[in-house]
């Protein structure tokens, strides 16, 4: 039985998530935070929720950059 590294599942799940229409350059890990803290995975994650996962503001101003591109495109905004 051929065992599939770590490395190569998550390469498959990026390809995976891409073609379903996820944007997958900016996937945040807790290797971001653990690389420049003394912190556990776990506390890594907690902190990746808190600044990412869990911050409105953080939602928010992303789909202003998006309603900020699509404008410039000169791209109509939909009525939902």
């Amino acid at each position: 039985m051929t065992r599939i590294s770590k490395a190569d599942q998550v390469r498959v799940a990026k390809i995976l998530l891409a073609e379903e229409g996820y944007m997958i350059s900016s996937l945040w890990s807790v290797h971001d935070v653990v690389d420049n803290y003394e912190v556990t995975d776990f506390v890594a994650m907690q902190i990746l929720e808190e600044a990412i996962g869990n911050n409105e503001s953080y939602v928010e101003h992303t789909f202003e950059e998006i309603d900020s591109v699509a404008e410039r495109m000169g791209l109509t905004k939909k009525d939902c």
